[in-house]
């Protein structure tokens, strides 16, 4: 039994037992074991962001362009780019509102997920819950042919959209 030298601690109580003999050179080992299970840390961002987003609604575009043009009627000049932003900020936090914070984890990727890749990864999942209830050959064999053609899926619209992006910048 290998074990790294971080894990000795958990290691309590190690034997071989003679005569239970699987093959002329192996042996029986047991072996308690006390396992931490550590919880996985769940993200946190305290960073609460103005919802931008919400722009793209026209009726909402609208109460956000009116509430900075009634906050911007002034002719100050002084310190103008300090109002402004200000301004912004402020009607965007009104009318869009703010997110609570809680965002995504940090290593999800989603850039390039589309319905394609949302439809292969339902199919997956169905095919697997199939092969779970039933334990059959047959369904774990379409399990594996749509586990592949799920992992095909995700490499092609992650090749799409990496290359979509690359003649993006290329453009600009």
């Amino acid at each position: 039994m290998l074990c790294r030298r971080r894990h000795l601690k958990e290691v309590k109580n190690c034997k071989i037992i003679n005569g239970e003999s699987v093959t002329p050179q192996h042996r029986v080992l047991v072996i308690d074991v006390m396992l931490e299970i550590l919880k996985k840390r769940k993200y946190k961002c305290t960073v609460r962001k103005i919802k931008w987003w919400k722009l793209k609604d026209p009726i909402v575009k609208c109460e956000f362009k009116n509430k900075v043009l009634e906050n911007l009627r002034t002719n100050e000049v002084e310190d103008q780019w300090k109002r402004v932003s200000g301004t912004i900020r402020e009607a965007g936090e009104k009318v869009l509102g703010r997110t609570s914070g809680k965002g995504p984890p940090p290593d999800k990727e989603t850039w390039w997920w589309n319905e394609e890749v949302k439809e292969s990864v339902k199919k997956k999942k169905e095919a697997k819950k199939k092969w779970d209830k039933s334990g059959r050959q047959e369904d774990k064999e379409e399990y594996k042919k749509a586990n592949k053609e799920t992992k095909r899926v995700v490499a092609r619209a992650k090749a799409r959209e990496l290359n979509d992006q690359i003649q993006k910048k290329l453009r600009e």
